[in-house]
């Protein structure tokens, strides 16, 4: 019933669309990819809800995010009185992410875990950043150079919980150590789209730190200029996948639109079991470089983090299609 209700709320979407296509995707393919693209996430919402409790709290994150996500398109759809049942899918969706969020939550809070505490109050609620459509700015890309990838997990949480110590406090201190470790250049991997997201969390949090609020608009150009470069390459070389969604996730939610590509969305949509709905390890092609930061194997050996970032993705791809 509901695939059948998701078919109709697209044709309709393209009929009162409120903004224009681009110039280069029809109408047909936009009913096509945006079908293909709530069909996969409601998949996934269906292996979430089913096993919520062992969402660790990166995947509850992005479930977050792609809450966020929804939510931008369901206020999008507000302009046309014609859309009141479509939207109610659009609104459907998040409120079964919440309802996911709030049983790992509840989990996760039994574990007692140093980990959630740190970061409890970001998951709290759905992850909003500023989105305007922009382009690359080629430019800013650093080519033929050796860059360091090497990610310190230790010195990134401490800079984001730094960031989430100050919430909405009427001002935003920044240590030296900080600044020049999350605005570095030359870093690549999971390195360089750590960067992006402390930058996205202290928007986030509403830190008006002098020096992150005057070069906030570069460092997003700079760093999502060399994140597409390093998708390019992750993906063209069967590297890492979560690694790549990571990369797609965190700058087409502020703008970045030049990474929702259709070809890469077909990939991605491969990447999902067909038995489970999840997304695990079994279409890595080459797995031995993979360097994930905080994971969890759950059910059918599903990745808690990976699949989490997918459903974001997937949400940012309705989002596009459809708003």
């Amino acid at each position: 019933m509901l695939r059948i209700f998701v078919f109709f709320f697209l044709v309709q979407t393209v009929i009162f669309s409120v903004s224009s296509p681009p110039v280069s995707i029809s109408d047909d393919q936009r009913i096509q990819h945006a079908s293909q693209t709530l069909n996969a996430l409601q998949r996934l919402l269906d292996f979430f809800e089913n096993d919520a409790k062992d969402i660790n709290p990166d995947g509850v994150f992005c479930l977050r995010v792609a809450q966020g996500q929804l939510n931008a398109l369901s206020q999008s759809l507000d302009s046309s009185t014609q859309l009141t049942d479509q939207k109610h899918i659009i609104q459907s969706f998040s409120t079964r992410i919440d309802r996911i969020v709030k049983k790992s939550i509840q989990q996760l809070v039994d574990t007692d875990s140093a980990y959630f505490k740190r970061f409890s109050r970001l998951i709290s609620r759905e992850f909003v950043v500023e989105y305007r459509p922009r382009k690359l700015n080629q430019t800013l890309i650093e080519r033929n150079q050796e860059k360091d990838s090497f990610f310190d997990a230790e010195l990134s949480d401490q800079c984001f919980s730094e960031l989430l110590s100050q919430m909405n406090a009427p001002s935003c201190s920044i240590s030296n150590l900080c600044w020049k470790k999350m605005t570095a250049q030359m870093t690549s991997s999971y390195r360089l789209t750590h960067q992006l997201l402390w930058l996205l969390i202290a928007q986030d949090v509403h830190c008006q730190n002098a020096d992150l609020v005057s070069n906030r608009s570069y460092l997003e150009d700079f760093f999502c200029a060399n994140i597409y470069e390093d998708a390019n390459f992750n993906i063209n070389n069967h590297i890492c996948q979560d690694l790549f969604l990571e990369q797609l996730l965190l700058c087409s939610v502020i703008g970045y639109e030049e990474f929702l590509r259709s070809d890469w969305l077909g990939t991605i949509l491969t990447w999902q079991d067909p038995q489970y709905n999840c997304f695990n390890n079994a279409s890595e092609v080459s797995i031995s470089s993979r360097h994930l930061l905080v994971e969890q194997i759950m059910a059918h050996e599903c990745l808690s983090h990976k699949s989490g970032l997918a459903a974001g993705v997937l949400a940012t791809y309705a989002r596009y299609y459809l708003q």
